[in-house]
């Protein structure tokens, strides 16, 4: 599901739902088409003072509109207005535009910074706090801050640079594509929390934007591991794209896309979500608002709700004011997912931290009363199990007449649960042969079931034969000449079903007796 909301200054924010895994992030692209007149001076400060560089409505992918470069020499860096704050661990940026690379002397760069306008005068020129990349006809150059990692398109990376996919031609951004239109995608990785991981991929397209070889990047380098501790201690952070020297005649279609992170509107307070913990039916998260952007804040905590990016229009749950850090917890939430988020409030607006979502999951308990007999049925079970079908318990010598949920057996027996809520069951048994007095006319053999000892009281003068057999017909006690008062011993016999027959001068009796 995708939901598109257009702002002013025909910045387009794409908000792209991610239900994959258990701990999700929303992600959020900005993207820039450069096809309406304003966007570039309406959403970007500007660092460098030449004058070659405009907005068109005729040159670009398909002709459409883009910044327009002449061959003059420049050098200059275009910093967003809008901010952007730090995610988590394991959050990623993803920046891309299309170039047109027409001359052989220059650069073309996209990345982040820490300020806007963007301190810059590195050399190829980019800020000077960043983390970055800058392409060429022949090679790339990864920046961090003032470090830089040089590198060519066909040749294995240097020190330092991991080569995914080098390509199989020389000087690619001026010999891949009939059109001179390069895909640049450059994506940075929160690696730790101090370092970050950054790619650089290059797709060649043809005028229309559609690529070339849609299945792969004709190139693809990384550099993984590194520190910066700029960009990490930075209160808001900045996309930028730049220009040096005599490269690229257009610049189109540029985008952010942020995955574990979220967009920091002009004056808003800047806040991140730290980390998030469940437990049970209450999720906490942990926040800290790292500016104010010059107005006090008056409210921060947690937003929540069952669809993604909450706002203070759903649930809310506040932790105070000002900067700093804080927590919060759920009340206690009924089953189902849940989307949350921290947020802080100032006289110019309110600002959200990343995404997290959590699934509540309540386990019931089921309490069996089973009377002796055995069963496999679950102690516990969730929503998500509903309907659950009982299996039945077995007790030796009894027949199991079901599940029910009260000890006097009223009622219908229950072979499924079929609602949410603790519940307590009763077994039902009924007896194979179970009395105390067996026989009409011969006596009493008892008790049954037995634990071990059987008694028996004949009616008659003696008993002429007692054989205890099992199931099979195997027989495991035999004894003649009794009187009219027995007693066997079956202690020593596994539980089960046995057999026992009596033989008197008047008849032959054979009855079931149960070893339990």
């Amino acid at each position: 599901m995708k939901k598109i909301t257009f702002i002013l200054k025909s910045l387009i924010v794409l908000i792209l739902i991610d239900l994959s895994t258990q701990f999700a992030t929303g992600q959020t692209t900005t993207y820039y088409d450069f096809n309406t007149a304003g966007q570039l001076s309406g959403n970007f400060n500007q660092t460098g003072t030449n004058t070659n560089i405009t907005q068109s409505t005729n040159t670009g992918i398909s002709g459409s509109g883009a910044i327009n470069i002449t061959s003059d020499y420049t050098n200059d860096v275009f910093a967003t207005k809008l901010g952007y704050a730090l995610g988590l661990v394991g959050s990623t940026y993803t920046f891309s535009s299309y170039i047109k690379s027409v001359w052989n002397g220059g650069y073309s760069g996209l990345g982040f910074t820490t300020a806007s306008p963007a301190p810059s005068g590195e050399d190829p020129y980019h800020p000077n706090a960043s983390l970055g990349i800058s392409v060429h006809g022949g090679g790339y150059v990864f920046h961090n801050d003032a470090t830089s990692y040089f590198g060519n398109w066909n040749s294995d990376g240097p020190s330092g640079v991991t080569t995914v996919k080098k390509a199989t031609i020389f000087d690619l951004l001026n010999n891949g594509s009939p059109d001179k239109w390069y895909k640049i995608i450059f994506i940075i990785t929160r690696a730790t929390s101090t370092t970050y991981n950054m790619r650089v991929e290059v797709w060649p397209s043809y005028v229309t934007g559609v690529l070339i070889n849609p299945g792969a990047a004709d190139a693809i380098f990384e550099v993984n591991g590194i520190a910066n501790s700029n960009i990490t201690s930075a209160p808001l952070l900045y996309s930028y794209f730049s220009f040096s020297g005599s490269r690229v005649s257009d610049f189109d279609n540029y985008s952010i896309e942020l995955a574990g992170s979220t967009v920091v509107e002009p004056g808003n307070p800047v806040v991140l979500t730290t980390s998030s913990s469940q437990s049970g039916n209450t999720i906490t998260l942990d926040g800290n608002v790292t500016s104010n952007n010059g107005a006090a804040v008056t409210a921060r905590g947690i937003v929540y709700g069952t669809s993604t990016n909450p706002t203070i229009s759903n649930y809310v749950v506040t932790s105070g004011s000002d900067i700093g850090t804080f927590s919060a917890t759920t009340p206690a939430l009924s089953d189902g997912t849940y989307y949350l988020r921290t947020y802080a409030t100032n006289s110019v607006g309110t600002s959200y931290g990343s995404e997290v979502s959590y699934t509540v999951t309540t386990n019931y308990n089921i309490t069996y009363n089973a009377d002796g007999g055995t069963h496999s049925n679950p102690a516990t079970f969730t929503v998500s199990d509903l309907p659950l079908t009982l299996t039945a318990a077995g007790k030796t010598g009894y027949t199991f007449d079901g599940w029910f949920d009260n000890a006097g057996f009223t009622g219908s027996a229950i072979t499924q649960i079929s609602t949410a809520g603790d519940i307590t069951l009763w077994a039902k048994f009924t007896i194979i042969v179970g009395v105390s007095e067996i026989t009409k006319d011969f006596g009493k053999i008892f008790p049954n079931p037995t634990s071990g000892i059987v008694n028996i009281e004949s009616m008659y003068i003696n008993i002429q034969k007692l054989v205890i057999s099992d199931l099979s017909g195997k027989q495991l006690i035999i004894k003649t000449d009794l009187q009219k008062t027995e007693t066997i011993d079956l202690s020593g016999f596994s539980n089960g079903v046995y057999l026992i027959t009596i033989r008197t001068d008047k008849e032959l009796i054979t009855r079931k007796i149960v070893k339990e």
